[in-house]
């Protein structure tokens, strides 16, 4: 089959979203039931956390996230409807556009105004979560549209998501602002392309030509109102519906009035807008290597394959930072809140993503750009090969090309460049090991703080043993099986004990995650008294907020690079180890206490076999000298 490559258009016309939902004549009625759907992934969890109601500002409730993700994907299981989830990858153009984006963003978080963006480790929970409901996803390399065109052509099935471009395309499109998730049915709304144009009475080539005039991405709102006679008395927001009147005469006619009245420079934007779209809207589909990943479950290798990256990353073997790392050399730093004062929360991490980078570029001794915060403005570090890890004879130029098939020692390298016997880890249960190595790199590059240690280190006792509990109430057996190497568990009314002793370490600050999920009950007089995220960033500790993000930071990046050397080692599941407002409460109180650790086993006296284990973690992170 000969493959025909289509340009990925990224568009914007404003008011045809809002035209398209709110026509009646173009949506149809449609009802989800058993049948598959393509999902833009990027799109569907774009705003979830915002959505779901919990605190952003102290680090992600991931635990609390989790189970919200899992309940929105089970009205797609009580409907025998199949997802598939296609996200979105690294940046193939505009990279200074996105760094510019990442200046502001840096700038606006200081002054908190980041309503939309989410915490650190929200995006690779929704991946866990994925994986944990054996839903069927893939990453691509760049942009997702081409793929999810695919893969949805492949399927003869609909998409889902809120992004104009759909609907140049010839398959089925719901919006996800049209989809009812409350109801036993997934009543919602359905686009096609066929019935647009036969509403409209146009062929697909006008409808190019009304998308390349109308993107603002080429031409400014309101250009050509000011220079076609048809459109000179028209309000913008009109251009719309007009254009399209205008086209079910004489297409040809308009579309020559249009490059009569424009330079050659924009002539030649305009003819490749036009064409662009010409394909779009005319394509019929590649069965990609995506495509089959998706559906099979495997990737094909060549030998010395020179589509390694792509597939690495389509698997999750090379993580999204990676892509923007190795394809354009930028990495960018954090634009979390923290404290300005301090250095870019995300540096503290850059040995390890130095390491990923040499096994990547196969150790060519390049450098890459480091963009960071610094203050409230950003700077750039040239990032050089001078770090502890050499070359070993294992890294060939070929070292991934050839797929992730075995296991490799490389992750093993970097535990003893940090002074960690990898047989050491087997002490741990498995599900501990990345955590804990991630904790020890955090404390040896960072500053030590023992009460910050401490309430990791119980955070994860708590989400880990909670995990294992609900996995043994599914199989309906009643004890926990968190259990380490040397044979210690915690027993289910331990932990239910322990639940209820540090229950108001979990509590957000100002109770706040319960107020934004009720906000819209509030009166008015109520909603003014809640506390505003701009009061509630002057209470908070950014030093302990700053220490979150750098944890989450390292933890990130372990895991990744854990990943991409395809170890032993299982991965970290952050919902299992990590709620930022219990860290973040536990620690405040822990340095207000004399005797942290006796605090916590005073706090925890009723519940022993949960001690034990939090204890065990204590004595790990003493052997390797990172506690006192």
């Amino acid at each position: 089959m000969i493959e025909v490559t289509i340009k990925e258009v990224e568009m914007r016309i404003k008011g045809l979203a809002p035209y398209i939902i709110n026509s009646n004549d173009v949506l149809e009625e449609y009802t989800l039931e058993k049948c598959d759907v393509v999902i833009d992934a990027q799109n569907f969890f774009y705003s979830m956390y915002k959505d779901s109601g919990y605190e952003r500002f102290t680090g992600g409730e991931y635990d609390k996230y989790a189970d919200y993700i899992k309940e929105k994907l089970k009205c797609f299981q009580k409907n025998t409807v199949t997802p598939y989830f296609i996200f979105k990858g690294g940046h193939s153009t505009n990279l200074e556009r996105r760094i510019a984006k990442y200046d502001e963003q840096v700038r606006n978080a200081m002054i908190v105004i980041n309503e939309v963006r989410d915490p650190l480790l929200s995006r690779d929970v929704a991946y866990q979560v994925l994986d944990e409901l054996g839903l069927k996803y893939a990453i691509s390399e760049f942009e997702s549209k081409k793929n999810i065109v695919d893969l949805a052509i492949a399927l003869k099935c609909p998409i889902i998501s809120f992004d104009i471009e759909y609907c140049f395309y010839p398959t089925d499109y719901i919006p996800y602002t049209t989809i009812s998730f409350g109801g036993n049915k997934l009543k919602c709304q359905i686009y096609r392309l066929e019935k647009f144009l036969n509403h409209h009475r146009i062929p697909r080539d006008a409808l190019a030509v009304f998308g390349a005039m109308l993107d603002q991405n080429i031409f400014p709102e309101g250009y050509f109102n000011m220079r076609l006679q048809q459109l000179k008395r028209v309000p913008t927001f009109k251009n719309i519906k007009v254009v399209l009147s205008l086209l079910k005469g004489d297409t040809r006619k308009f579309r020559q009035s249009i490059l009569n009245n424009i330079t050659e420079e924009n002539k030649q934007k305009f003819k490749e807008a036009e064409s662009s779209l010409l394909s779009c809207l005319n394509y019929k589909g590649n069965r990609t290597f995506l495509v089959d990943y998706v559906l099979h479950g495997k990737l094909e290798f060549g030998r010395c394959d020179v589509m390694w990256f792509e597939k690495g990353v389509c698997s999750g073997r090379i993580a999204i930072p990676y892509v923007n790392l190795v394809k354009h050399r930028t990495l960018l730093g954090s634009s979390a809140i923290e404290n300005i004062d301090m250095e870019d929360s995300s540096a503290l991490s850059l040995d390890i993503v130095r390491y990923a980078y040499d096994l990547l570029s196969n150790y060519d001794g390049s450098t890459f750009t480091f963009i960071c915060r610094d203050g409230t403005n950003t700077k750039r570090i040239e990032v050089t090969n001078e770090l502890p890890i050499k070359k070993s004879d294992m890294v060939t130029a070929n070292l991934f090309k050839n797929g992730w098939t075995d296991f490799t020692p490389l992750f093993d390298l970097f535990l003893q460049s940090m002074k960690v016997d990898p047989a050491a880890l087997e002490q741990l249960p498995a599900n501990a090991r990345i955590f804990m190595v991630s904790l020890i790199y955090f404390n040896r590059k960072g500053k030590e703080d023992e009460a910050f240690l401490y309430s990791l280190m119980l955070c994860y006792v708590l989400l880990s043993t909670s995990s294992s509990l609900r996995s043994r109430h599914n199989i309906e057996e009643d004890s926990i099986t968190e259990t380490t190497a040397s044979g210690t568990a915690a027993t289910e009314a331990d932990y239910l004990m322990a639940a209820k002793l540090t229950k108001k370490y979990f509590t957000a600050v100002g109770n706040r995650s319960d107020e934004k999920k009720m906000h819209h009950k509030l009166k008015d007089f109520e909603k003014r008294l809640a506390p505003s995220d701009r009061e509630l960033i002057h209470k908070l500790d950014r030093k302990t907020l700053h220490l979150i993000v750098q944890f989450e930071f390292c933890l990130a990046n372990m895991n990744y690079l854990n990943n991409l050397c395809a170890t032993k080692y299982p991965p970290a599941v952050y919902h299992y180890i990590i709620n930022g407002t219990f860290v973040y409460n536990l620690a405040q109180q822990l340095r207000n206490e004399e005797f942290p650790l006796l605090f916590i086993k005073k706090l925890l006296s009723e519940a022993p076999t949960i001690l034990t284990l939090f204890l065990k973690l204590v004595d790990f992170c003493k052997g390797k000298a990172i506690l006192n």
